[in-house]
């Protein structure tokens, strides 16, 4: 306290509206207050804080003051005591916020706390009162969310919003139950219409396959009428074909054998036909290899010019063959 009134009278003097005198006024402020530390993490710690920012400013205020006092008597000095006064106050002013800076961040990270846990304690409220309309799937996936919601660091929230995420539980599980109990009963409509309409049909069916019944019974009794007379005509027309049958089989019969001798006869004349072609073409080789030989028997003996004809007409020399 005897330090801060020192500092008061300091304000009130003359020479502090100078450059030396602010100058080392501004350094004794620095000195006192600028290697100040504090426990923001502490109620000590953040008074502390606090009152060294408020008498900063208290400082910064009479300076101001002092030197607007100043320029009252002191006309002729009022752009020097000004220049140098406003240096002081921005000189501390400048301090009193590095001062401050750490409860500042520390209130701005309060603030940043409480409003993220007021935010999802708002987001939990919201699922009370919200209409699902039956659908079972849509209150069990606002139920998980509900419950991802809920599991938080809520601090000294805690009991808030675990009353409310308990209030918006009960209604949405309530609404589930609504809902269960909907889709069951829609079940069962669905189920006594399935049955109705099998009813429908299958009676539909019963009278669709009577009345089949009855035409087909109606068809048959035609059907065997007009049997019994088509087989009456059928019978006798029967017989006519079977006597056509008969009278054109032995025409048939006969017709067939003459074929059959015709056919015998040409191929008993083909054979006979093959069979001088190929005594012709005999005596026609025979002739050839005859002329061969009385050639070649002027070269040499009968017996090799036999042996050479018989390998040139069997293929046996190559490159050589009989021109018939």
């Amino acid at each position: 306290m005897q330090n801060e009134l020192v500092i008061f009278e300091e304000i009130k003097k003359p020479e502090l509206f100078t450059k030396d005198g602010s100058e080392k006024f501004c350094e004794k402020i620095k000195t006192q207050f600028g290697g100040m530390i504090f426990d923001i993490s502490t109620k000590k710690g953040q008074d502390e804080c606090r009152s060294a920012a408020s008498m900063i400013c208290s400082f910064k205020t009479s300076v101001d003051k002092e030197r607007t006092q100043s320029t009252e008597s002191l006309r002729a000095k009022v752009k020097e005591i000004n220049s140098f006064g406003q240096n002081i106050v921005n000189v501390l002013q400048e301090l009193q916020d590095s001062t401050r800076k750490p409860l500042t961040e520390f209130e701005e990270a309060e603030k940043s706390r409480i409003k993220t846990r007021e935010e999802r304690i708002a987001q939990i409220n919201l699922f009370y009162g919200t209409r699902a309309f039956n659908n079972v799937s849509d209150v069990k996936k606002m139920l998980a969310d509900l419950q991802t919601l809920r599991v938080f660091d809520w601090q000294e929230f805690d009991l808030t919003a675990q009353e409310i995420a308990e209030r918006a539980e009960r209604y949405l599980q309530d609404e589930l139950a609504k809902g269960i109990k909907f889709e069951a009963e829609q079940k069962e409509l669905a189920e006594l219409r399935a049955m109705r309409e099998e009813k429908e049909k299958a009676d539909a069916a019963r009278l669709k396959a009577e009345h089949e019944e009855k035409l087909k019974a109606e068809a048959a009794e035609k059907a065997k009428k007009e049997a019994e007379e088509a087989a009456a005509k059928a019978i006798a027309n029967a017989e006519l074909r079977a006597k056509e049958a008969e009278r054109l089989g032995r025409e048939a019969a006969e017709q067939a054998a003459q074929k059959e001798r015709a056919k015998i006869e040409a191929e008993r004349l083909a054979a006979e036909k093959a069979e001088n072609a190929r005594k012709q073409n005999d005596e026609y080789k025979k002739k050839i290899y005859n002329e061969i030989m009385t050639s070649l028997v002027v070269l040499m003996d009968e017996k090799t010019a036999k042996v050479l004809v018989k390998a040139i007409a069997t293929g046996n020399i190559p490159h050589i063959t009989i021109k018939y």
